[in-house]
């Protein structure tokens, strides 16, 4: 195989990589607004706010090293708890 074309390969797997980060940074944020519409959701029905955060505690408290954010197509559960903590001026565990 000439340097040429494995130089072609190298590009075009970088390429795919580049997107593939794009894609995620889009997933992410709708993952974000889900979060934010399942809260809303919660308050219309007249459950507390709180109980959501419980929720994603629990799910941080078992969650397994899942490597850089940057790299992973939800965000990271405390990436969301803060969010949501920031956004409805909640107390949270960190």
């Amino acid at each position: 195989v000439s340097s040429r074309a494995q130089g072609a390969g190298v590009v075009g797997n970088l390429g795919s990589i580049g997107l593939g980060l794009v894609d995620m940074k889009f997933s992410r944020g709708m993952e974000y607004q889900a979060d934010d519409y399942g809260i809303q959701m919660m308050q219309k029905a007249g459950y507390s706010v709180n109980g959501a955060i419980e929720g994603f505690n629990i799910l941080q408290a078992n969650r397994t090293n899942q490597g850089p954010e940057f790299l992973q197509s939800h965000p990271l559960t405390r990436s969301r708890i803060q969010a949501l903590a920031k956004k409805y001026r909640i107390n949270h565990a960190s």
